[in-house]
């Protein structure tokens, strides 16, 4: 008598004809391309319906599908940003109130590429950006037909590979190989900030969004003219531009501080700073919140205190321990998200600057400071900027003049104790531009002058790896 049973020996035999496959997103993209090749036909009945599954961002469409955006699929290119005035007049700061309606700036064109291509070994980084877990975005120079160019480029695999993904042509300039950390002009993209792999935003001179990882990019409307800080926390996005002129190394006007959550059409300004001359401004996160930071170091005219972003407007804070003249003040989030720090220039000597650090678990409203048992000194330079892994781990850096090099300090006690990294990377001759803290005990390290590489930490700054963006 025969005890098998026919459906166990069924589901034997198939298991036997299973081909083992890789469970990554190409593999499954090779599976989506090779059933539409074979459901061409089937596929045409549903041209029309397919049609209406496009996203509408600034005037430009894109097909939603699976993947990673290695093939872009624009369903129009047509951008519908209009064109009004720059706002004008003065207000104190900071204003309040109900929030306003953006102007919009004139539209520039951009020509952008529809596949990857491999990044030159000329390419000068300017900005890096996380995007993901193993996503980084980067924004910079490169040769273009013998003539300079601003390209976005990418790596899928935490910065081991790096492709180009988008150049921007007629209107907007290259910014200058020594322009890392600085505004640009009023034509130049300098900076980029991911809120995802998919959606992001360059800036400096103009502003661009991308929702298709970066292949394609539309003018978002905003206030004024360029784009001084642009920040993100996955959710909403706050812009900070000025009202006037950029040189290359301040801007005039006011500040106009604008806030939208990620994939609106348009901004809403929340409030506005006094103007005068800017070298910058930083925003930061933390549990919601943004901190907009204005750099006047070395201008004129205010615009100096860290304000908080609320939904009545702009709140000014001031830090303790900070001298209103000595410099500016800076606000960092943890990379967890989870409160701020703060950075003030304190006083100094001998070609350094003292930073007094204070901290607030209240969103930026209120703020102690730190006991400093070994103050943080920095070499003077154009540039200075901070990051914080959590809440004990912080990194400052500084930088911009070859003459002086720079500084890279970290602290592991909350910013009570400074010092040297165990193994610190090499001091770029114009020293550090920015840094910033992805997550995870990581930190990046841009060097200033433009570089094809930066540097990248993940124990707390401790010890540095050069990550090699350029071919």
């Amino acid at each position: 008598m025969n005890d098998a049973d026919p459906v166990e020996e069924f589901f034997a035999r198939e298991r036997r004809d299973i081909t083992p496959a890789p469970g990554d997103e190409a593999h499954w993209t090779a599976l989506v391309e090779t059933n539409r090749r074979t459901r061409r036909a089937r596929w045409t009945g549903f041209a029309a319906g397919a049609a209406a599954a496009v996203v509408l961002v600034g005037g430009v469409g894109y097909l939603l599908r699976p993947g990673d955006g290695t093939t872009a699929l624009p369903a129009s290119q047509t951008s519908s940003v209009s064109s009004s005035g720059t706002p004008s007049g003065s207000a104190s700061r900071p204003t309040t109130g109900a929030p306003t309606t953006p102007q919009t700036t004139p539209p520039t064109s951009a020509t952008t590429s529809r596949t990857t291509t491999a990044v030159s070994a000329d390419f000068r980084l300017a900005s890096v950006s996380q995007a993901g877990q193993t996503t980084i975005f980067g924004l910079g120079t490169s040769s273009c037909s013998g003539r300079a160019c601003t390209q976005v480029v990418r790596s899928l695999d935490s910065g081991r590979t790096w492709r180009a993904v988008a150049t921007f042509g007629d209107g907007v300039d290259a910014a200058g190989r020594t322009s890392s950390g600085k505004v640009g002009t009023d034509s130049t993209l300098t900076d980029i900030r991911m809120a995802n792999p998919k959606v992001g935003w360059a800036f400096g001179g103009g502003l661009k969004m991308t929702t298709d990882g970066g292949f394609t990019w539309s003018d978002y409307p905003h206030e004024g003219k360029a784009v001084v800080a642009l920040e993100t926390d996955a959710k909403q996005v706050v812009i900070v531009s000025a009202g006037g002129d950029c040189n290359g190394r301040t801007c005039g006007g006011d500040l106009y501080v604008q806030r939208a959550a990620v994939g609106e059409s348009a901004p809403t300004t929340v409030g506005r700073l006094s103007g005068g001359r800017i070298l910058g401004a930083t925003v930061a996160f933390a549990d919601g919140q943004a901190v907009v930071s204005p750099d006047n170091r070395g201008a004129t005219d205010g615009g100096d205190l860290p304000s908080v972003v609320t939904d009545q407007g702009l709140q000014t804070v001031t830090l303790p321990g900070c001298s209103a003249t000595a410099g500016p003040a800076t606000v960092v989030t943890p990379a967890d998200g989870r409160g701020h720090f703060g950075f003030c220039a304190s006083g100094g000597a001998a070609g350094r600057t003292g930073y007094a650090v204070s901290s607030s678990a209240d969103g930026g409203r209120t703020w102690t400071q730190v006991d400093s048992a070994s103050p943080l000194l920095l070499v003077n330079g154009s540039f200075s900027a901070f990051a914080a892994a959590d809440a004990a781990h912080l990194l400052a850096v500084s930088g911009g003049d070859p003459a002086v090099h720079g500084s890279l300090k970290v602290s592991s006690d909350g910013g009570r104790t400074w010092a040297d990294p165990a193994s610190p990377p090499p001091m770029p001759d114009r020293g550090w531009a920015w840094a910033g803290a992805p997550g995870a005990g990581m930190y990046y390290a841009v060097p200033a002058g433009g570089s094809g590489s930066f540097w990248k930490s993940t124990d707390d700054g401790q010890t540095w790896r050069q990550v090699r963006v350029a071919g």
